[in-house]
């Protein structure tokens, strides 16, 4: 079964507007642009993670390397599992060496402050063509900026405003799709286009 079909049975109120964005840039048929950043937006527990978790399963079973920096200790091998497990028509031995292959080409790290985040993506740097790194996904950014941005100061946002420059700089310098999850506070659609950065 096709993933966004698979999404559409599962949860069936997906948004139309999410519908479009897979549609339009190809997500579950072949995946995002290198030197791209992708921006996946949405209000808490409206499926950011599983998109995340889900994308991180196909890449990793087709492709390659996915480099899954988690801000909320949400990544889940079991919901993996469950991916895997729904997706697959074989016998038991078949899927438990296809999981074992996606989990051995998922790298995650705990990544609890922005911070933390830039010493990540340093050590990426120069690690990324030799381990084969086909997708990097931040899930989600939000919980990283969110800290820093208090008060009336410059700092939180130049902070925010470097965590996007390094992330498109690795972007571009390694040709790698980056997704980041990000999540909406109060009317988003009003005000999405009332902001220059996140």
């Amino acid at each position: 079964m096709a993933p966004l079909k698979f999404l559409e049975q599962r949860y069936p109120l997906i948004d139309s507007n999410f519908r479009t964005f897979c549609g339009a840039h190809g997500i579950f048929s072949g995946g995002f642009r290198g030197g791209h950043l992708t921006e996946l937006v949405g209000p808490s527990s409206s499926g950011k993670t599983q998109v995340c978790l889900l994308i991180a399963t196909n890449v990793a079973k087709s492709s390659g390397k996915v480099m899954f920096l988690d801000t909320s200790n949400s990544f889940s091998p079991k919901r993996v599992a469950e991916f895997v497990n729904q997706t697959s028509d074989h016998s038991t031995r078949k899927v438990k060496r296809t999981l074992e292959h996606i989990m051995s080409n998922i790298v995650c790290y705990s990544v609890f402050d922005i911070f933390t985040m830039f010493d990540v993506i340093h050590e990426l740097r120069s690690t990324l063509r030799s381990l084969g790194v086909k997708l990097l996904i931040i899930d989600s950014i939000s919980s990283l900026i969110a800290p820093v941005l208090g008060g009336s100061g410059a700092h939180g946002h130049a902070l925010m405003v470097s965590a996007g420059l390094m992330l498109k700089q690795l972007a571009d310098e390694h040709d790698l799709p980056v997704l980041i999850g990000n999540q909406s506070y109060g009317s988003w659609r009003r005000k999405q286009s009332e902001t220059r950065t996140w």
